[in-house]
């Protein structure tokens, strides 16, 4: 197997390994996002500044990990490319949140 032959083999791990890392945070994506609206309904009477100051936190961290996500994809699909994989799409497609 030539060096070049091993990169394309390395290259395409660490691809594999970035679109399996992606599909985990967008599992911990819809994890914070049920959270905050558990959170949501619990403190609904509750007017407190800090109670909302959390829920925003909760959306923050959602929002921040789909953009991690959303990078990991597209680096996998660029080390697919490279390494001549040939893989289904992979791009991350957000569906409206109901808040």
């Amino acid at each position: 197997m030539s060096t070049y032959e091993e990169l394309q083999q390395f290259v395409e791990a660490i691809a594999s390994d970035a679109q399996n890392s992606a599909f985990d945070l967008i599992n911990s994506a819809d994890n914070i996002e049920k959270y905050a609206a558990t959170f949501q309904r619990l403190t609904a009477t509750t007017q407190g500044s800090s109670a909302k100051t959390v829920e925003a936190s909760f959306h923050t961290a959602e929002k921040q990990i789909l953009i991690a996500a959303n990078s990991l994809l597209e680096a996998a699909k660029a080390g697919y490319e490279w390494s001549g994989s040939s893989v289904p799409e992979l791009k991350l497609v957000l569906k409206p949140r109901s808040r």
